[in-house]
């Protein structure tokens, strides 16, 4: 319980400190296709708030990020009828972000990341999963204007979701 409360503050901190951002400072705010073997894609939303640590390296970022899915990945079950999977992450990465030229970047990222995972079957709720996890992304941002830029990524979110996802990020 108190790393839920531990995680749900942190999140709660990122959001709240774009009041104080810095120069330099990033929200992402990204649409994501949820992929689960076994069933059909979902979306997820995904919002990252994003500071860069030039004292540790002129690459480097820290980044927290909290994602839900909004469209349930499901599949029809000849016994259990229409299973579906819901969830929300909670998450911190470390970012390192390598410029190609003046528009591109390559991105990496590895972080903890606490998932809680509902399944459920012809409506009742069949099992939760709560669990912290190592997580891992790569990924390009693309500058369409001085403080914007298009980011497209692919992340690891534990050991039965990924996301592919698309969006935008602000720098203030």
């Amino acid at each position: 319980m108190k790393t839920k409360q531990f995680l749900a503050g942190l999140a709660l901190a990122c959001a709240g400190s774009s009041a104080m951002a810095q120069n330099g400072d990033y929200m992402n705010g990204q649409l994501a296709i949820a992929n689960i073997d076994g069933l059909s894609d979902g979306l997820s939303v995904v919002a990252t708030y994003g500071r860069p640590m030039p004292t540790v390296h002129k690459y480097f970022a820290l980044e927290g990020e909290v994602s839900a899915s909004v469209s349930d990945p499901d599949t029809n079950h000849p016994v259990f009828g229409n299973i579906s999977v819901s969830y929300y992450s909670i998450a911190g990465y470390g970012v390192l972000t390598y410029p190609l030229d003046n528009k591109i970047s390559l991105r990496g990222r590895a972080g903890l990341l606490y998932s809680h995972v509902k399944v459920n079957s012809s409506g009742y709720v069949w099992r939760v999963d709560d669990g912290l996890d190592l997580s891992l992304g790569i990924g390009v941002t693309i500058a369409l204007q001085p403080k914007l830029n298009m980011i497209i990524e692919y992340t690891d979110i534990n050991s039965d979701i990924t996301h592919m996802s698309a969006g935008v990020q602000y720098k203030f």
